[in-house]
């Protein structure tokens, strides 16, 4: 699903965190974003997802549109919005009470109206496809990270969303149990699902992005195919912020 954001402005308070940031993204597409902590990285995910509003600008996501006008502070909380798209954090989020299977027909049952049933059936589904068919009943507190992760994409696959949105989603993980759910995010795109990623994995970029996105101060700085952007940037900040991501 097409995604295009122009002119996102956010401040909070009098501290601008987004600053007429732009950028668009094409259906199918697998766009990692980079930059310095505070850039804005994290608010910019979090703003196409709703969770954030917005204080002007234009959103688009597929058919759906988001702006704000006269300076009044728009809230795109939009059901529409958030059906067709599903977002994955760092810190899981999952319900310590449920069990796996608790926690991906919680949504479905609830937001879609799935009978029981058909919930069950698409969430053993899910499981199956990030490889953990077998720990349906297992709770939050019995599983590693990695595994955590992976209920926490399939949980955002349940509601059948067009596009997936992660936020630094391998970054309190140990190095081998990060291959686990960046292979299911392979295997997402492979598939053709939109993704956008902010995450500092170089490797996964290099690997499978079809866009690098550099963002500071709020703002797309450079964007291009990974090549362009992790081995020959054109800005000097740029190459200072992979050399020592690298170091």
């Amino acid at each position: 699903m097409h995604i295009k954001a122009q002119d996102i402005r956010k401040a909070f308070g009098e501290r601008p965190v987004l600053d007429g940031l732009n950028l668009e993204v094409a259906s199918g597409e697998t766009v990692v974003i980079i930059g310095p902590s505070g850039s804005g990285k994290s608010t910019f995910l979090r703003c196409l997802n709703g969770l954030q509003s917005i204080d002007s600008g234009t959103i688009e996501v597929g058919d759906h549109k988001l702006e704000a006008s006269n300076g009044k502070r728009y809230s795109p909380f939009s059901s529409d919005v958030r059906k067709v798209q599903g977002m994955i954090f760092q810190d899981f989020n999952l319900f310590p009470h449920m069990s796996v299977l608790g926690n991906i027909t919680e949504a479905p049952s609830k937001v879609l109206k799935h009978n029981r049933n058909d919930a069950r059936n698409i969430a053993l589904e899910l499981l199956k496809k990030v490889g953990l068919e077998s720990h349906a009943n297992y709770y939050p507190a019995q599983l590693s990270g990695g595994q955590k992760q992976r209920v926490a994409i399939a949980r955002a696959l349940a509601m059948k969303p067009k596009v997936l949105l992660c936020d630094e989603v391998t970054s309190s993980l140990d190095p081998e149990l990060k291959h686990e759910v960046l292979d299911v995010l392979e295997k997402l795109k492979s598939e053709g699902m939109t993704l956008l990623m902010v995450t500092h994995e170089i490797g996964f970029a290099k690997k499978a992005a079809d866009k690098v996105v550099f963002i500071a101060e709020g703002k797309v700085v450079e964007e291009g195919p990974p090549r362009q952007i992790l081995e020959s940037p054109e800005n000097q900040r740029i190459r200072t912020f992979i050399s020592k991501l690298m170091s």
